[in-house]
């Protein structure tokens, strides 16, 4: 995904990801590494594409910013 948004001219100015498990948001659609919590969640919906372990394009969420989103998460014991 850093290849696609660092080559693409309109994107460009987003940048690279600081980490692999990155998420991206760009305007209102949202691209998640499948290895993620939210990848895994949003991998559930009806129809989702994933291409090179990306899920996307799917809804972004309310208040996120354009740009690379790093999801904090903690292990949950059942």
């Amino acid at each position: 995904m850093n290849c696609l948004v660092l080559a693409s001219p309109t994107a460009k100015h987003i940048g690279s990801a600081s980490y692999y498990d990155n998420g991206l948001v760009v305007g209102n659609k949202s691209y998640w590494p499948k290895r993620t919590v939210l990848g895994r969640v949003l991998g559930g919906m009806q129809n989702p594409k994933s291409a090179y372990g990306w899920i996307g394009p799917v809804p972004a969420s309310a208040g996120f910013p354009t740009g690379w989103i790093l999801l904090n998460v903690g292990r949950v014991n059942f």
